[in-house]
């Protein structure tokens, strides 16, 4: 069965989750409508190709991938078929192979945490990952078992192009795994 679209105030705004799709779109008080999702097939970006002062801004950006999303979204909002486009932004979020943050001491580097991988979470996962982490330098355990995150769960002897693979896959089917039969 189709899963229906989630809405929720968040502050001053409306939000709406279509966990089919995986796009999401906000109505802000100050007018307009922001739409969101992820890509099926989204743009892998080297920060070893970029310039010394690359910007986010400097990401390049495919607009038809907004207008797929908004296609996808006709049902629960006809008005974006047709809608001007006021801005259109784009991010870099880091990802990990299968989908879950790094997260806590790393095994044969006494002193040393990561926290790295936001896998989109970006500022929504700050606050319980800075918790976790305070945790585990203060206490050596926190209330979370955090051996799902650990770096030890992957191999140090990798293919790049198979990680890179895998980090593709992940973000592209982020939050749902039936969207990609569906879409594909």
């Amino acid at each position: 069965t189709r899963a229906e679209a989630e809405l929720r105030w968040e502050g001053d705004s409306l939000f709406t989750a279509d966990t089919l799709t995986g796009s999401g779109a906000s109505e802000r008080t100050v007018g307009g409508l922001m739409l969101g999702g992820y890509e099926t097939n989204p743009l892998p970006f080297d920060m070893r190709d970029a310039a010394p002062a690359f910007q986010i801004a400097d990401m390049p950006l495919d607009e038809s991938v907004l207008r797929k999303l908004a296609d996808l979204t006709r049902d629960q909002f006809p008005v974006l078929q047709n809608a001007p486009l006021q801005v259109y932004r784009g991010g870099l979020p880091t990802m990990t192979a299968d989908g879950k943050h790094i997260l806590g001491a790393v095994p044969g580097a006494e002193g040393f945490y990561t926290a790295t991988g936001c896998v989109v979470g970006g500022l929504s996962i700050s606050p319980g990952v800075g918790e976790a982490l305070a945790q585990v330098i203060l206490t050596g355990a926190s209330e979370i078992p955090l051996d799902i995150f650990s770096i030890t769960r992957f191999s140090q002897d990798f293919d790049e192009a198979e990680l890179i693979e895998a980090c593709v896959d992940a973000y592209a089917h982020h939050y749902s795994e039936d969207y990609a039969a569906i879409v594909d």
